[in-house]
């Protein structure tokens, strides 16, 4: 199927994503505590009620990092589980693709990381 035949997500799951990765990105070059929701909203195009209705605040994006970077592991793993039977080879290439996923965000992504492990922070999934 070509590029301009495949099926389009929903108009709602664009937006979600479109703030998602506006907010990724400002967290990057701003940092998390400098960079607020109005300023997400703004720099996505869409209102700052709208992006409230997506994430209910800055720690939900953070959750939808979470996820998304979850999921492109998921992904990336299936292959190494499918073709390796032995044990220490598949987790050699579990971490390694995760280290291939997480890779990307280092520089920013090291505060939320520490978070995850913090039951009593609002950024822990």
């Amino acid at each position: 199927m070509s590029a301009e035949n495949e099926p389009r997500a929903p108009k709602s799951e664009q937006t979600r994503a479109l703030i998602l990765e506006t907010a990724l990105r400002l967290f990057q070059e701003r940092g998390y505590d400098k960079t607020t929701m109005r300023v997400i909203a703004k720099e996505a195009g869409v209102s700052v009620g709208n992006a409230y209705y997506y994430f209910a605040g800055k720690e939900h994006l953070i959750q939808g990092f979470y996820d998304r970077i979850g999921a492109d592991h998921q992904r990336a793993v299936r292959e190494v589980l499918d073709r390796e039977t032995d044990l220490e080879a598949r987790l050699a290439g579990v971490l390694r693709a995760w280290l291939d996923v997480a890779g990307p965000y280092h520089e920013f992504a090291a505060q939320f990381f520490k978070n995850a492990a913090d039951p009593d922070s609002p950024l822990s999934p």
